[in-house]
Formats: structure tokens, C-alpha cells, sequence
């Protein structure tokens, strides 16, 4: 949101607002010096900053200079699950034989998430376990390039290209492992999505992905970029189902507790008041 950083906030302090809370949600992939020293200007403007990991609090504090003592983290919600609607989503209606296993990932098609590493990756574990079938669902202008990479490693009879979907926990039931390739992330719905459909994830490293999976414990993560590691990991999974189970059900906890609504919306609610409070103490 740093567009709307760079308006509102010198926006909020030339019309005599009291209270101005600048917001981030990614660890600044898209970052540019130019880009940085106008946040950092900004960023004084400001009199709070509101982020939704650790790893966005401390990418803030390296390169915008925020004091650290003025940032709030305050996780994503897992929110209302969406309604599954009335006609199922079956490994048949997708083509795939029934006993197979599926891997998933849920992601826009652009540049930022790598569903080219998702593709890499499945190469390695089709040739482990064969009969995996794997899901994209997500859209973007990526799709003919990736489609493309898709047919240059022969795996058109595994990969299924779904495109935006509106029924997604349905479609997350039929997974055995979640999959997420990002080269950068602030706090990933997607974790949070599969973790409450009961499906383990894997993951790299990268940003708050490791504020989401306990490694080896509720799920796995891989050094970031590491696609060899990353396949690895889902293949161990894959081939023990008693682990995938373990690992399943301790994230579905996990999530229910840190991420659920009554929790964060408690800590929304108690950061508001403290930003009203100092307001009037001005």
C-alpha cells in the first residue's frame, strides 16, 4: 500500500488530523531506493505503523528507518470460511483417478509468487511418485508461459490449471499438501487457508512464512528458492500418511488459535482504542 502511504499520510498531517497509521503487508519486494527514502520521509509524517508479521516489522524498521517501538503487529484473521457450493468438487469431476495424491497451491499467476518453482517442483516429485496430480488455482498473465513450461516437462497429464475458482476450501479438501512458492511474502492467506482445511503446507522461508508453519511440526519449510529441498519435503509427506495426518491436524489447531477471528479482532479493537486515546491526549 505504499501508493497510498505517499497521498493520505501528507494528506492526514496538512488537514490537522490527530492520528495517521501508515500500513504494510509484504516485506517490500517491490522496493526502490527512490522508493525508500519517500516512504522513509513519509514514515515521519505518520504517528503509528501497522504491520501483519515480524518479518514486515522488521524489513520496515532495515529499511524505512521506522522506530520499532511505534510499530504494531497485528496477524491476518482467518476469517468466515466461504460456503462450499452445492455441487462437490470430486478428483473425478477433475479427471483424476481416485486414488491419487494431489498437490495444491493457491496464488495469483504473477511474477512475485513463482509458479514456476510450483512447476519445477512438480517435475522432481511426478518423477518420485507418479501418481501425483497437482492444482493451480489462481489467475494471471502468466498462464501461457506457464502453461507452456508445463508441456516443455511432460506433465500435462499431472497439472490442472484451474484458473480463479470460488469454491476454494472445496477444491483445498481434496489436497494432500499445499504448496506455496513465493520469493517474497508478509504474512501468506494461502498458509492460513490450508492450514484450516486440514492440509499441510510447504513452504520456503521467505517472510512470515515461518510465523505460520512450525517447521517439522505443522508443516515444512524449505531454504528459500531451494525448489530440489522444497520437493523433498512433499515428497516425505506423500509418502507418509500417519505424518501428513500429525502434521494436518496441529496445524488446524494451531491455526484456529492464533489466527481466529475473535483473537485478532480483540487486538484491532484494543490498537484503535490506544490511537483514540492518544488523539485526544493532542
Amino acid at each position: 500500500f505504499q501508493d497510498s502511504r505517499r497521498l493520505a499520510v501528507p494528506a492526514c498531517r496538512l488537514g490537522g488530523v490527530r492520528q495517521s497509521v501508515s500500513n504494510r503487508r509484504d516485506i517490500g519486494y517491490w522496493r526502490t531506493r527512490a522508493l525508500s527514502r519517500a516512504l522513509r520521509f513519509v514514515d515521519r509524517l505518520s504517528h503509528r505503523c501497522l504491520v501483519n508479521s515480524e518479518a514486515v516489522k522488521r524489513s520496515v524498521i532495515e529499511h524505512e528507518h521506522y522506530p520499532h517501538d511505534k510499530i504494531t503487529v497485528i496477524y491476518n484473521g482467518l476469517w468466515e470460511q466461504e460456503k462450499a457450493p452445492s455441487i462437490d468438487v470430486t478428483k473425478a469431476s477433475l479427471g483424476f483417478d481416485h486414488d491419487c495424491a494431489v498437490v495444491g497451491i493457491v496464488a495469483n499467476l504473477r511474477p512475485v509468487k513463482r509458479i514456476d518453482r510450483f512447476i519445477e517442483m512438480a517435475a522432481i516429485v511426478a518423477a518420485e511418485v507418479p501418481r501425483t496430480r497437482f492444482l493451480i488455482i489462481g489467475r494471471g498473465d502468466l498462464e501461457p508461459a506457464l502453461r507452456e513450461q508445463v508441456s516443455r516437462l511432460c506433465l500435462d497429464q499431472h497439472v490442472v490449471f484451474l484458473g480463479q475458482v470460488s469454491n476454494v476450501a472445496g477444491h483445498l479438501a481434496l489436497c494432500d499438501v499445499g504448496v506455496l512458492t513465493s520469493e517474497s511474502e508478509g504474512l501468506s492467506n494461502a498458509l492460513i487457508e490450508y492450514a484450516a482445511s486440514g492440509v499441510p503446507a510447504v513452504a520456503f522461508t521467505t517472510g512470515g512464512n515461518p510465523e505460520v508453519i512450525q517447521d517439522a511440526f505443522t508443516g515444512f519449510l524449505a531454504p528459500n528458492g531451494d525448489t530440489p529441498a522444497l520437493a523433498g519435503k512433499v515428497v516425505a509427506l506423500l509418502s507418509d500418511n500417519e505424518l501428513r495426518q500429525q502434521m494436518a491436524r496441529r496445524s488446524r489447531e494451531r491455526i484456529a488459535k492464533r489466527f481466529s477471528p475473535d483473537k485478532i479482532m480483540r487486538e484491532l479493537i484494543a490498537f484503535w482504542d490506544a490511537i483514540s486515546l492518544d488523539a485526544k491526549r493532542r
